[in-house]
């Protein structure tokens, strides 16, 4: 694969991502819209037993739906949307052959995905990723790596950890809770939206954080495209 034809596939997909998620948030709502339409309060009144059988399934269903199902897929959408970053950025490097002290395809001492990425770019492509970007793909590579491995959920004990990890305390009611995470994390999660408390810190991803990573993803892939003069 050319480097041309590289660079006009990452815009391809990631466009793809956006129309994804044009049909994602529309399907949510149109379920909504049938649940509203479906009886109105009088005909509440007036169902048979199968009838009420069925809109009581109905209502389960839609609990489901707009509660924690959204969460569900958009935290698949996040992890997809990483995949493909982290893909994209490896194939790049094995298209223009970078290497280093060895070829990007041998893996010692160079890290993984995107770190190794990086180094490339950086080292023999002679491109620095903006700070700002960096640390923002960092937390994002955290946060899909915590969907994956834990269900996006932090541990979290009544009493302090005895280890070293880092914590914060969230109250609950009348509980507090000690949640395993470092601050520059949550105040990430806090800054999009990012979390919800149920019982544990869980990561509760939006239409509009995937929105977001959408369009960081143009901007991200644009500044390197652009510095390696292909487009």
């Amino acid at each position: 694969m050319n480097s041309i034809y590289n660079s006009w596939l990452i815009d391809f997909e990631l466009k793809q991502f956006r129309d994804l998620l044009y049909v994602l948030s529309n399907s949510l709502k149109d379920f909504e819209r049938k649940l509203e339409d479906w009886y109105t309060a009088d005909e509440l009144d007036n169902m048979d037993d199968e009838q009420q059988d069925q809109y009581e399934r109905y209502i389960d269903i839609y609990g489901s739906v707009l509660g924690d199902f959204p969460r569900r897929i958009y935290s698949a959408f996040l992890v997809s949307w990483y995949s493909f970053v982290e893909d994209a950025l490896e194939h790049l490097c094995m298209d223009l052959n970078l290497t280093v002290s060895i070829r990007f395809q041998e893996q010692e001492k160079l890290g993984s995905g995107i770190l190794r990425a990086k180094r490339f770019l950086s080292e023999t492509g002679h491109i620095e990723i903006v700070k700002e970007d960096w640390l923002e793909l960092d937390f994002i590579r955290r946060i899909r790596n915590q969907i994956v491995h834990d269900g996006g959920k932090f541990p979290r004990s009544l009493d302090r950890p005895d280890n070293n990890a880092q914590t914060i305390l969230i109250k609950e009611e009348e509980t507090s809770y000690h949640v395993t995470i470092d601050n520059a994390l949550y105040e990430y999660l806090e800054l999009h939206s990012l979390h919800h408390f149920y019982g544990t810190l869980i990561v509760n991803p939006s239409l509009e954080y995937c929105q977001h990573l959408v369009s960081f993803g143009q901007r991200f892939f644009s500044k390197i495209l652009s510095d390696l003069k292909l487009i």
